[in-house]
């Protein structure tokens, strides 16, 4: 059985966390903040993926944290007592406000890659023994392009004749990349990137259809991992503080 908390022990912890925030945030905008209320709302003006991501669940916490402060008191005892589970979510928001998760720790590992004279069949089967719609193009280490099914479909629907007979023997991956359009880009980011911040960049409408990550952040780095529109949803559930609370 689990030992009931005490009272105390409940507000100290919940007091303790909030100040926790506003410290990591006062050093983190190299500013001094009267309360937990305007550090979270200059996290917020700055983009921070955690604050922005959970500021209504802050904003709550912070108005319980002054009522508990500058509430009555009555033998000494606050207006209200956090209950356990209030207490460990905002332990949980200190950790990720301190640090965000990862991509690296979200992303999709030991991606399967193409080379630029893989056959478009060897091609199409990958795409369809994964279930997948893109695919990596590496000569080496050397990034050459994205391959996709819409740029498939694209080169198919060029190479189509009168009669229906499609000559596709010899076409390699490079020829169908010449078919991929300017919006089928990709972003690279380091494995420390906020995993919301890729996310972010995923869901906007201008934004890459896949993020690699590579050792530095770049196309030169060495492949770790992938993220693409699709992870986006699994990815917010992993990372969802209100998951953690049911």
């Amino acid at each position: 059985m689990t030992p009931t908390l005490e009272p105390t022990e409940l507000l100290d912890r919940f007091l303790s966390a909030v100040e926790e925030i506003v410290e990591i945030l006062s050093k983190r905008y190299n500013r001094e903040f009267k309360g937990i209320g305007e550090a979270i709302r200059t996290a917020y003006d700055q983009k921070d993926p955690v604050v922005r991501r959970n500021f209504r669940m802050l904003k709550t916490l912070a108005d319980l944290r002054n009522a508990i402060q500058h509430g009555d008191r009555k033998q000494g005892m606050p207006v209200a007592i956090p209950r356990k589970d209030t207490v460990e979510l905002i332990e949980t928001l200190e950790k990720q406000i301190r640090q965000a998760p990862q991509v690296k720790d979200h992303m999709i590992k030991d991606v399967d890659v193409l080379s630029s004279i893989h056959s478009l069949a060897d091609a199409a089967a990958e795409v369809i023994k994964y279930n997948i719609s893109q695919m990596p193009v590496y000569d080496g280490r050397q990034y050459i392009g994205l391959f996709t099914t819409n740029a498939m479909a694209r080169w198919l629907s060029k190479h189509i004749d009168i009669d229906g007979v499609l000559m596709a023997e010899k076409v390699t991956v490079a020829e169908v990349l010449e078919c991929a359009e300017e919006n089928e880009k990709v972003k690279f980011y380091k494995p420390t990137t906020p995993v919301h911040e890729v996310c972010s960049d995923l869901g906007s409408a201008d934004g890459p259809v896949a993020c690699l990550i590579t050792t530095d952040g770049k196309k030169t780095g060495q492949l770790q991992g992938l993220v693409t529109r699709f992870d986006v949803s699994r990815i917010l559930k992993e990372t969802s503080i209100e998951n953690r609370r049911r």
